[in-house]
């Protein structure tokens, strides 16, 4: 849809309401908005929960990280000590 379709439907968007109606919420779920206005909350709901769902997802993927490196340096360390306990 170009810019004339966009202006089209902006202009009937004006012409379809009152100057009392506009900008009420109830506008949202009228005909010519409830498409619109559904897939916007489907959207924004999406967004959301991907939002959140990276969020928890990276702490727990760092924090896994971090377990697994902090293993291994322990056992870095072990392997460090062990030979220098062991020698008398």
């Amino acid at each position: 849809m170009g810019l004339g379709g966009w202006l089209s439907l902006v202009r009937h968007a004006f012409r379809s309401f009152s100057q009392d109606q506009r900008g009420h919420p109830k506008l949202l779920f009228s005909r010519s908005y409830l498409r619109t206005t559904l897939q916007l909350w489907v959207l924004w709901f999406g967004t959301a929960l991907t939002y959140y769902g990276m969020v928890l997802a990276s702490a727990e993927i760092l924090q896994l990280h971090n377990a697994k490196t902090a293993g291994k340096n322990v056992h870095r360390v072990l392997l460090h000590i062990e030979p220098s306990l062991s020698t008398d």
